[in-house]
């Protein structure tokens, strides 16, 4: 079973949304690379939210329920106050976290996923 894992970052604020959805694709196309499953609000919810416009504290009410079934959470970077909300909220519940503006993180999340992978893997 490999780890969920969910992205923290900004869909309006911290540039454009183009950008933004452009950043979280590459962050979940990197996850996956590397052996996890990615989760990203952002993706999820653009073309939900296109069709059926729902308010932002309903949003974020399900982006910290789902949180709660993730094994990590990244923060991406960029200015959200939503995503720090979210880290802040992953913190408190005792989910790990990485925090993507320090470079060395990368290396810590290839490291913990490995294990992550290897401490659930079928025998």
């Amino acid at each position: 079973m490999k780890p969920l894992i969910y992205l923290a970052g900004p869909i309006d604020g911290g540039g454009t949304r183009a950008a933004n959805l452009v950043l979280a694709l590459d962050y979940a196309e990197y996850i996956l690379e590397i052996g996890g499953i990615p989760y990203s609000p952002q993706l999820n919810g653009i073309f939900w939210n296109a069709f059926s416009p729902k308010p932002r504290d309903v949003w974020l009410q399900m982006d910290f329920d789902m949180i709660l079934h993730c094994d990590a959470l990244v923060r991406m970077p960029g200015e959200s106050e939503g995503a720090d909300r979210e880290l802040n909220f992953a913190i408190y519940n005792g989910i790990q976290c990485f925090n993507s503006s320090i470079e060395r993180y990368r290396m810590a999340l290839v490291n913990w996923i490995k294990e992550y992978n290897e401490s659930h893997a079928k025998s």
